[in-house]
């Protein structure tokens, strides 16, 4: 019954998604920094076309990971889990016995398969493989900036 609520290991993959979402937003931020402070402010126009075609290649897969990766893919995660979790609740109201089903309007019932699962597939969302990835993603940003700052 409870094989739903738990921790995936398939969970890592989105959580790997998003991070690797979030290095590549980094990596575009370098390269407009780049670009200001090199090409702009040195005059290395001979790098301008090199690091254009870098930009724009950066970009199409920035595009496509953060659509697909971080957003789709998670998504219809959540989707699924939240039919899954339906299906099963569904499966348990059936099997009530008549004393136990009646304590309680049948909205209520309507309202366990219709509503609570899907906003249950969003929580779950958030906290298994958002609030892990941004925790990580801080975690290594704090890394990073204590390291930078030790030299």
């Amino acid at each position: 019954m409870f094989q739903y609520y738990s921790f995936k290991i398939q969970n890592l993959l989105y959580i790997l998604g998003i991070l690797i979402n979030t290095v590549l937003v980094i990596l575009f931020s370098y390269g407009i920094s780049y670009f200001l402070q090199e090409i702009l402010s040195n005059g290395g126009y001979e790098n301008l076309n090199h690091w254009g075609m870098m930009m724009l290649i950066l970009s199409i897969i920035i595009g496509f990971w953060k659509t697909i990766i971080a957003q789709y893919l998670p998504l219809r995660f959540q989707l699924k889990k939240s039919i899954d979790i339906s299906q099963d609740v569904v499966k348990n109201i059936l099997e009530l016995n008549q004393d136990c089903y009646i304590k309680n309007e049948k909205g209520y019932y309507i309202n366990l398969v219709t509503n609570s699962v899907l906003t249950y597939g969003t929580i779950y969302k958030h906290l298994w493989i958002e609030l892990i990835a941004n925790a990580i993603c801080v975690l290594v940003f704090i890394s990073i900036a204590g390291y930078i700052n030790l030299y």
